[in-house]
């Protein structure tokens, strides 16, 4: 059986040589039974195009209203046009050759390249993590809100797949499946990194705009699949099995190198969702002091002096998932943390990191505030988080947001996701506003998609988003000091 095997737009938006490729294309290359197609067409977009965004990006950021404020990086609002675009569907029906296709989906937005594969009548077998996170149920919902024909020629595989993971009985059973992994250590075999590999268009960019993507690039992998912590009201781990990758230090560390020097890679970013500084990640840390190494940590750990100072020894970046800063709210969304421990948290940046760190504080917008007081406080601390760590010779520090997505097929569940958009204001909370001002004509299951909702107080008022609420000074929060004082703000 040959299987044709792509990656999708939104994985260019950094060039994050993906932990779930790694094991997906070494499980494809060692099955006797699939031919393993590689595929670019999803990445093989119109290079003069990019040039174009590169070129024009400060004009398009000056132009949008300030209630679609973008993210610095121009590739958020290239690749989101792109996807929405004729273009991108001439590539995927032009550039794939195969009639069994396999994508790995990191992005609702994928969908769409899901739809006019389905549309070109290919069989279409989908893994990654938005299936992970929504289910097969979810995911098929929202492709027929998006009219996806031929729905039959559907796969859902929900799951993890390891290196002697069979997929071939399940492709040919032809029906929705979870699959989980049962040799978790087998991913230190796993050497092929397929972004890098067959990325034609990323290597094209390297080629003549290196500088200006370098920062962007790095090798991803995980040492444990789980959150210690795990209570959270939009925790995304509480539903997913757990699972330790680690073994010897020696076995990781000679693989994580190999996979850096075969791919000319200096950076590598941990994806464990808390990192844990014990004795066995700090030995392997020891064997990697040559890399940029970056990690994800918290507020629980932060409040620890021992923790923060291993955080700035081997972390190149301190990235913390916060949520929010008000203690009515975190007792709501049981963070489990308070705003003393934030406080301490910030103490201890100020005396244990080095002041060159980029630091980024992980929020989300619209949470289920008590009322518009407790939403002004909230900010008032963010900003006071930010206002110590800027005086006190930060340059590289900031938030960036989360929006809520409605699960239509259980509306009583909500999703916390990194979206391509920084906060928007709207009446209404939510995520969808962005696509109405992106895309040339707004398509009609965006709204249904991406469908807003209502917040309320606790005396049953409307509750405004975040946004209309605050005002403009979340700018200050969505931009470094660096990049404030280069605006002379």
């Amino acid at each position: 059986m040959r299987i044709e095997y792509s990656l999708t737009p939104t994985d260019q938006v950094f060039y994050m040589k993906g932990t779930a490729s790694r094991i997906l294309t070494s499980n494809l290359i060692n099955n006797p039974n699939i031919e393993l197609v590689h595929s670019n067409a999803c990445l093989n977009v119109d290079y003069r195009f990019y040039k174009y965004m590169q070129k024009n990006y400060e004009r398009i950021r000056a132009e949008l209203p300030f209630n679609l404020m973008i993210s610095t990086h121009p590739w958020l609002i290239f690749t989101t046009k792109y996807i929405l675009t004729d273009e991108h569907r001439k590539t995927i029906t032009e550039h794939f050759k195969e009639e069994y296709v396999m994508l790995t989906i990191s992005h609702l937005l994928d969908l769409i390249t899901v739809k006019y594969l389905l549309n070109d009548n290919r069989k279409v077998i989908v893994g990654g993590s938005t299936l992970i996170l929504f289910g097969s149920k979810y995911i098929r919902y929202i492709l027929e809100l998006m009219g996806a024909k031929n729905l039959h020629n559907l796969l859902l595989i929900r799951g993890y797949v390891d290196i002697h993971t069979d997929l071939y009985p399940l492709i040919r059973k032809w029906e929705d499946c979870e699959i989980v992994m049962t040799d978790p250590q087998s991913f230190w075999d796993c050497r092929e990194d397929y972004i890098q590999k067959y990325n034609k268009f990323a290597h094209m960019v390297y080629q003549r705009d290196h500088k200006f993507d370098n920062r962007f690039s790095y090798v991803t992998s995980l040492l444990t699949l789980e959150c210690w912590w795990g209570k959270c009201m939009y925790c995304s781990y509480k539903d997913l099995p757990v699972f330790d990758f680690r073994d010897k230090t020696e076995r990781m560390s000679e693989a994580l190198i190999d996979i850096l020097g075969r791919y000319n890679e200096n950076s590598l970013r941990f994806t464990d969702s808390y990192f844990e500084f014990d004795k066995q990640n700090l030995s392997l840390l020891e064997n990697l002091t040559d890399y940029d190494i970056r990690v994800v940590g918290g507020v629980h750990r932060m409040v620890d002096e021992e923790y923060v100072k291993n955080f700035n020894k081997y972390s190149q970046m301190i990235s913390l998932g916060l949520e929010c800063a008000e203690d009515d709210c975190l007792r709501r969304i049981r963070k489990g943390t308070s705003e003393k421990m934030i406080w301490k948290m910030v103490d201890n940046m100020v005396k244990y990191v080095d002041r060159g760190k980029n630091i980024i504080f992980c929020t989300i917008a619209d949470l289920p505030f008590r009322d518009e007081d407790t939403v002004r406080k909230n900010y008032e601390n963010l900003m006071k988080i930010k206002r110590i760590l800027d005086d006190n010779g930060f340059k590289r520090a900031y938030f960036n947001f989360s929006l809520l997505q409605i699960d239509e097929t259980n509306k009583d569940r909500m999703f916390s996701l990194s979206p391509y958009i920084s906060p928007h204001s709207t009446e209404t909370s939510g995520r969808y506003k962005f696509f109405e001002y992106i895309t040339d004509h707004d398509p009609v299951y965006m709204k249904k998609i991406f469908m807003p909702f209502t917040r309320y107080d606790d005396k049953g008022n409307k509750l405004k988003s975040d946004y209309d609420i605050i005002g403009k000074e979340i700018e200050y929060l969505i931009n470094t000091k660096e990049e404030l004082d280069a605006r002379g703000c």
